[in-house]
């Protein structure tokens, strides 16, 4: 599987989330990367198997960014 593939597919998903936040579709993935709308699924499995984001069963747009969320929770920690 092509590493670079799988971080420009990564790249997309969290620049969706930022600027529209909401993750992309399949489709829009597919365009942004030139990869086929079929392939697309590939790329988020080995995300999820890389613990890099988690996909809602049966959710359309359901990619979380599991990296993004505990940055996030970081934040709201209090400093000792």
């Amino acid at each position: 599987m092509n590493q670079e593939l799988i971080e420009q597919v990564y790249q997309v998903i969290k620049s969706a989330v930022k600027e529209k936040g909401r993750p992309p579709s399949h489709q829009e993935i597919a365009d942004a990367c030139f990869i086929s709308k079929g392939s697309v699924g590939t790329y988020l499995t080995h995300l999820e198997r890389q613990g890099r984001i988690y996909r809602e069963p049966n959710v359309a747009r359901g990619i979380q960014l599991i990296e993004e969320e505990s940055e996030q929770t970081s934040e709201h920690l209090p400093t000792l």
